[in-house]
């Protein structure tokens, strides 16, 4: 499975400004400015309108350095409530999916700032939701994302 890409953000004084996300495999380029909304390959996005867990396709990311125990139990309990979970390994495009509809929602325990930036403004300008990103620590330390219609 070729899911992978490229990912671009624009942060000036802790804002984002300017996302890209490229999917070379499929040429599709994600693009948001803040306050001018999210396009593919110059056509305008936007989030699922999917607002019930029982009907969601979930992304949920998890990388070695997350607690796997915590990630398996949650995991469970959204599927238990009938959520579809899946994780296809490239956060910054799964966020861009996001954007675009194709999933109903992102969540991963801790990004780098490398990896969220773009998809998280992809989200917001697409008309979806995100946590506040990065949190306390800082832009430097990342954070927890939390991204959905």
């Amino acid at each position: 499975m070729r899911y992978w890409g490229v990912s671009i953000a624009f942060v000036r004084d802790g804002v984002r400004q300017i996302a890209a996300v490229y999917d070379p495999p499929n040429d599709e380029l994600f693009l948001a400015t803040a306050g001018g909304g999210a396009m593919l390959n110059e056509r305008p996005l936007r989030v699922s309108a999917c607002t019930s867990l029982d009907r969601a396709l979930i992304m949920l990311g998890y990388v070695y350095r997350h607690d796997l125990e915590a990630h398996l139990r949650l995991r469970r309990e959204l599927i238990l409530s009938g959520a579809e979970v899946k994780d296809h390994g490239a956060g910054a495009l799964m966020l861009a999916h996001v954007a675009a509809g194709r999933f109903d929602a992102y969540l991963e325990p801790h990004m780098h700032p490398w990896d969220a930036s773009a998809g998280l403004l992809l989200v917001e300008e697409a008309g979806g939701r995100v946590l506040p990103y990065p949190g306390k620590e800082g832009l430097q330390a990342g954070g927890a994302v939390l991204a959905k219609t």
